[in-house]
């Protein structure tokens, strides 16, 4: 090997295997800078001490369990707080996993691999990919706060996160080839195929999503929440796929990508069900209320958060287990739920830092 300039270039010898010849000496060293900082070492070790999602839910569960029946908790009332907590976010598992799975569906559209390949050639450095993601997070947040405004705030908290194995470059990757592009035969040849790949379909589904959109946005003035969400999503999947067929065989590859909320939701409610029911969670907001003021209070409650969220990578489980807790010592302090929210947020993006659950 030897060092020849910036781009790698490629040697098929006789007979042998391929020989790659010099790369940008100067991008490799930032390169390995970056995988050397103190903070992904520390990450890396976070993750290697810290087990999966699923199996720190199970001993957090334990955990509470114990907690409660020290708490004086009966064990008849402990285990009926867990069955009453553990069906509570049926409705909410199904609109998160829906919104996992059509975004990612929409994201293996023709029109957004596009997009997505384009914006992810533009940054060549660690250095340009943080400030890339800064800046369209921060155009998206004035975008959103603008709708927010023109459709009045929802209830609803700030909760998603995906897989990291499932993103929408990925998506735009592995559906390349499969996905037939627009106006090309998929080779269909019988009468169900042939329906399957009929836009009229699509057509009527477009409609009837977008005639309810407009009674629900124009009509009833309500506001944007998760139900109308998935509704816009799915109508943007059935109109840029164009007909069934295509929409399908991306749904397919998409679904692979909910299976942890189908799960870790269901485990989270059963948490959230133990510190709720029980006199657990009232001690837990006792106690952080005790230590705490009003100055104090956001601090202590991002630190609480950024431990958790170690343990539990997902913004809405996360609200789940630990909002209670949060709303109940916010108001014994004398804040508003809305500050403790925010530090909750706060301390939740810390803790991805620390697990690497955030990272790109």
């Amino acid at each position: 090997m030897r060092e020849l300039g910036a781009k790698v270039i490629k040697v098929e010898p006789p007979g042998g295997d391929p020989l790659y010849r010099a790369d940008d000496l100067d991008m490799k060293a930032k390169q390995v800078s970056y995988q050397d900082t103190w903070l992904t070492r520390f990450s890396q070790l976070v993750a290697r001490l810290v087990p999966d999602a699923i199996s720190t839910s199970i001993l957090l569960r334990a955990f509470l369990v114990l907690a409660a029946l020290k708490m004086g908790n009966t064990l008849t009332a402990t285990l009926d707080a867990y069955y009453r907590g553990l069906w509570m976010l049926l409705p909410f598992t199904m609109q998160m996993t829906l919104i996992l799975v059509l975004s990612s569906v929409l994201g293996a559209t023709p029109f957004f691999r596009r997009i997505v390949l384009a914006l992810s050639r533009k940054p060549n450095t660690a250095f340009q990919v943080i400030v890339f993601s800064v800046l369209l997070a921060a155009g998206l947040s004035y975008a959103l706060i603008i709708a927010a405004h023109l459709l009045k705030p929802t209830s609803s908290q700030p909760i998603s996160q995906f897989p990291d194995s499932r993103t929408l470059a990925e998506s735009a990757r592995t559906s390349e080839g499969k996905i037939p592009e627009e106006g090309q035969d998929a080779g269909g040849h019988n009468y169900s195929e042939r329906f399957e790949r009929n836009r009229f379909i699509s057509t009527v589904m477009c409609v009837a999503l977008l005639s309810w959109l407009f009674y629900h946005f124009w009509i009833k003035r309500a506001s944007l929440d998760l139900n109308s969400l998935n509704t816009v999503l799915l109508l943007l999947c059935f109109f840029l796929h164009r007909n069934v067929h295509n929409f399908s065989k991306a749904l397919q590859g998409a679904v692979v990508s909910c299976w942890p909320v189908l799960v870790l939701y269901h485990l989270y409610a059963g948490v959230a069900g133990l510190i709720q029911f029980t006199t657990v969670g009232e001690s837990f907001a006792g106690l952080l209320a005790s230590i705490s003021t009003r100055y104090t209070f956001p601090l202590l409650t991002a630190i609480a958060g950024t431990v958790v969220a170690v343990f539990v990578p997902s913004s809405g489980g996360q609200w789940v287990i630990q909002g209670y807790v949060t709303a109940r010592a916010a108001e014994a302090v004398g804040v508003t739920a809305q500050c403790g929210m925010l530090a909750l947020g706060v301390g939740d993006q810390m803790g991805n830092l620390l697990r690497r659950s955030g990272q790109l």
